[in-house]
């Protein structure tokens, strides 16, 4: 039963796939790439909506696959930081565990995420996609 009601959204610049698994995870998958001048004005509703579907439908664990996303500016990194945080400061017993995937192939990947993850350490999870051999 999906849960959430995020199913995709889409641009000309970035398509945005969201699905449960069977097991009730919620996977989120961004392709393309965010050369907005302000890309909260796209992410920040989107995340902020997504974030209120996982505690309400009580959705314990996201992996957010950021392997396909060519570029984000520094304006869009804030936004996922500022998703981390509220996840962060929400009581343990109410939280989500989050995993973000980043690809070793796309240089800001590794420093944004990894920085992510030690701002928020123990909200989020990095993982790295190795490229295709």
């Amino acid at each position: 039963m999906n849960q959430l009601d995020l199913s995709m959204h889409q641009s000309a610049e970035i398509t945005v796939a969201c699905e449960q698994t069977v097991d009730g995870a919620a996977l989120l998958g961004f392709s393309g790439s965010i050369e907005h001048r302000n890309p909260g004005t796209f992410l920040d509703p989107l995340l902020a909506d997504l974030h209120a579907q996982m505690v309400k439908g009580r959705i314990s664990a996201l992996t957010a696959d950021f392997s396909g996303l060519k570029f984000l500016n520094s304006s869009g990194i804030k936004s996922l930081l500022m998703w981390v945080m509220w996840v962060r400061d929400m009581p343990a017993r109410d939280r989500y565990t989050m995993e973000f995937v980043y690809s070793n192939d796309i240089l800001w990947q590794y420093a944004s995420f990894h920085s992510i993850s030690l701002l928020a350490r123990g909200a989020v999870t990095i993982t790295e996609r190795s490229s295709a051999p």
